[in-house]
């Protein structure tokens, strides 16, 4: 997964992809036990997925990555 965060730090949208659809499944997850409803749920997790995005440039350590989306998913 750290090469995934790296590459799509330095912009690679296919590393970011990647990494998406490892990260899809917990945030889902997490998204859905705090809403309890299947399509909010699957828009929390786009939304933070979209964050994550735009945002990737400041996570300062790849390997926090899980941690700090998470935390965007639970905003």
């Amino acid at each position: 997964m750290l090469h995934w965060i790296e590459k799509a730090q330095k912009g690679d949208a296919e590393a970011f992809r990647e990494l998406s659809g490892h990260v899809r499944g917990m945030a889902y997850v997490v998204a859905y036990d705090m809403l309890g409803d299947v399509q909010l749920a699957e828009d929390a997790v786009q939304e933070a997925l979209l964050e994550a995005y735009m945002n990737l440039a400041s996570l300062q350590e790849p390997a926090a990555f899980p941690g700090w989306f998470k935390t965007i998913v639970v905003r």
